[in-house]
């Protein structure tokens, strides 16, 4: 049985864009389009984790009451499984080094880590949603 590592993410999100960074850790996502994000620590909850790889990894503080649940996605790698535990933040983000990307854009990337294309599309109907009027989370109107 695969090890499995719980890894959280935000998703810096406004009307029908997402921010995300570029991956600078030369590995196998080396210059991919990544959202914040990294490990759970044994000692946290999956949204501490957020709020504090947020920090590290944007220099961006976030208030947890800017931070919802979005969804729990599930990757597999060839020696390990991920369990992506993803979060929408309401952050202008003032000073992070990243960029602000259309859903639809993201769709057709090849800069995309394979293990966000779930998140992508998911993210793609819930702004649908939100468009058409039919959820209102504090998020959809940002």
């Amino acid at each position: 049985m695969k090890k499995v590592i719980p890894v959280s993410i935000g998703i810096p999100i406004k009307k029908n864009e997402v921010w995300l960074q570029v991956r600078k850790t030369k590995d196998q996502l080396f210059e991919k389009l990544e959202f914040p994000g990294g490990k759970v620590e044994s000692s946290e909850d999956p949204r501490q984790a957020l709020i504090r790889e947020f920090k590290e990894e944007t220099s961006v503080d976030i208030d947890e009451d800017k931070v919802i649940l979005f969804d729990i996605f599930f990757f597999e790698y060839e020696h390990l499984k991920v369990e992506l535990t993803t979060f929408l933040v309401q952050s202008e983000m003032k000073g992070a080094d990243g960029e602000w990307r259309s859903i639809e854009e993201l769709k057709e990337s090849d800069q995309i880590p394979e293990a966000n294309h779930q998140i992508i599309e998911k993210l793609a109907d819930y702004l649908e949603s939100c468009s058409q009027g039919d959820i209102q989370p504090f998020i959809c109107n940002r």
